[in-house]
């Protein structure tokens, strides 16, 4: 039991000390440096967890240091990296709503149907009879309801996994592209029939 807590207090030390060391890394730097901001804003987003402010920061010191020198594929790179990062974090964590938190990823589809299940009774609106409180079990059960498409289906689920927004895109991530109808685009001019 001590050493458990003598080592969650050296891991805690080393955290707050390198955050003290990428501090003291980016106030070394010129404040035209490029490294300086990407430095910056690695620490930012090591130490942001789900603060939006602090990955938002991030998310500028990257598009600086890309600013600074917009030919450098490194920092071209660090802010595709960073956005698709921070979008990862900004997401609902549908593990999280349907209370499979510790499981994560690795929940297989019983537990997954077993949760929604146990979500679904506790947030279901015929449950209550006061107005407020069945707005609010409504919104809950259509998240639960939501975690549940998102998870149930393999494949969404394994792309959901993959850090991409399965939801945005089914709601219209690509755009619809109208074709037929009674005018054709031929090479710049219009066809139309009689």
């Amino acid at each position: 039991w001590y050493q458990r807590r003598v080592h969650g207090k050296q891991w805690y030390q080393r955290r707050v000390h390198g955050k003290q060391w990428y501090q003291r890394r980016v106030h070394g730097y010129a404040p035209k440096d490029a490294e300086a901001y990407l430095a910056r804003g690695k620490a930012s987003m090591h130490f942001a967890d789900d603060d939006h402010d602090k990955l938002d920061a991030a998310l500028r010191d990257f598009e600086k240091a890309t600013q600074l020198e917009p030919n450098n594929r490194k920092h071209r790179k660090s802010l595709q990296d960073a956005k698709f990062q921070i979008k990862k974090k900004k997401r609902r964590d549908y593990y999280k709503i349907l209370g499979l938190g510790q499981k994560g990823k690795f929940a297989s589809a019983r537990d997954i149907k077993k949760a929604f299940r146990k979500c679904g009774k506790t947030w279901h609106p015929d449950r209550t009879t006061d107005v407020e409180e069945k707005k609010e079990y409504e919104k809950k059960f259509q998240m639960c309801a939501e975690a549940n498409d998102i998870l149930g289906d393999p494949e969404k689920k394994k792309r959901y996994d993959a850090g991409h927004d399965v939801l945005g895109e089914q709601q219209g991530g690509r755009q619809n592209h109208q074709h037929g109808g009674p005018f054709f685009n031929m090479g710049g001019r219009y066809f139309r029939f009689n």
